[in-house]
């Protein structure tokens, strides 16, 4: 399927079921996974084809998403919505995703509450994990990331902070 021309051919009836019902109806077999209706998930990805990928499978489970390339695009959808939780790569063309949370978490000082946030890279090493860590960062994924590891750990991330 070529994403960047996907369009949704479901008869309407099937565009208006919640995400639940969606994959009741699908029979897809994933019923164990995780929806994420009425969670906002701040996605930064530049590679425009896995960030539309990751897009189409949050918004399937039930995510309203607000996605960006950069961090400078990051930034202005934080500050013209309250996500709750952030996923981005670490790799960014304009700024380290380290730098990203480290700005958001400075910001988010006032409200007293912090998002949860995972790092995206396709750096295995150590140090990599350890600076995603210590910018904030509360878990650490190396690519290519397995979908359901990664909608778990959304689902486990958003559920503490409730």
């Amino acid at each position: 399927m070529d994403v960047e021309h996907y369009e949704d051919t479901r008869p309407d009836e099937d565009r208006n079921r919640s995400a639940g019902e969606q994959r009741e109806v699908a029979g897809t077999g994933d019923e164990a996974l995780p929806a994420f209706d009425g969670s906002t998930i701040l996605l930064v990805e530049d590679d425009a084809l896995t960030r539309q990928a990751f897009e189409l499978v949050f918004s399937y489970y039930g995510a309203h998403v607000l996605s960006a390339a950069s961090t400078a695009e990051a930034l202005v959808q934080y500050e013209h919505a309250t996500p709750s939780i952030l996923v981005s790569d670490i790799g960014l063309p304009d700024c380290d995703g380290c730098v990203l949370l480290r700005t958001i978490r400075a910001r988010e000082h006032a409200s007293g509450t912090p998002m949860p946030a995972i790092a995206m890279s396709g750096s295995l090493g150590a140090d990599a994990n350890r600076r995603a860590h210590a910018a904030g960062y509360d878990l650490y994924m190396v690519k290519p990331i397995n979908i359901s590891v990664l909608l778990h750990a959304m689902h486990n991330l958003l559920e503490r902070r409730r």
